[in-house]
């Protein structure tokens, strides 16, 4: 195994290792703000926090299927894709309701039990929303690889996803 490929294995495993981390860690510190404030979460913070996870877990089953196929194991990957395929319709349309729920939670008709519902509700459907599109769509990362991060300020602006790429790879 070269350097460059060494170099990337060990980048991709810090990707997926924060994002499965963070499957945990953002719920939990939700969990535990809303109970130093005294506030509970209902069905429509915990419909933010699902998707939201969910789409984090595929971003870290991503990532780890591909610091395998870099090993050589390809199985992971197709795996992972199958399910991501078959994941990208019901997301989008939970992603859509979250948004409009959110829109109407905020301007028209109160949803949210309480604020800590509301805030909750609100950042973790935002979240899901650029993980989605970061996976998705297009990649929104660029700060925490130099190549990527020039591209950007050189003005080529953003490019598909990885994943995306794979996923039409396999279709």
């Amino acid at each position: 195994m070269g350097l460059g490929k060494s170099a990337l294995i060990k980048r991709l495993e810090s990707y997926w290792k924060m994002e499965l981390a963070s499957v945990f860690l953002i719920p939990g510190v939700c969990l535990f703000l809303c109970g130093l404030t005294g506030t509970w979460i209902g069905l429509f913070g915990c419909a933010g926090l699902l998707v939201m996870c969910v789409l984090l877990a595929i971003g870290a089953g991503y990532w780890r299927a591909k610091t395998l196929q870099l090993r050589g194991d390809t199985k992971p990957l197709k795996r992972l894709l199958f399910y991501a395929s078959v994941l990208h319709l019901p997301l989008l349309v939970m992603l859509i309701g979250l948004a409009l729920a959110c829109a109407v939670d905020f301007v028209i008709y109160p949803i949210a039990r309480n604020t800590g519902e509301r805030v909750v509700a609100m950042m973790a459907s935002m979240l899901a929303l650029l993980e989605y599109v970061n996976y998705y769509q297009i990649q929104l990362q660029h700060f925490d690889h130099m190549p990527d991060f020039r591209r950007l300020l050189s003005g080529n602006g953003f490019r598909r996803s990885k994943m995306r790429l794979d996923l039409q790879r396999q279709a």
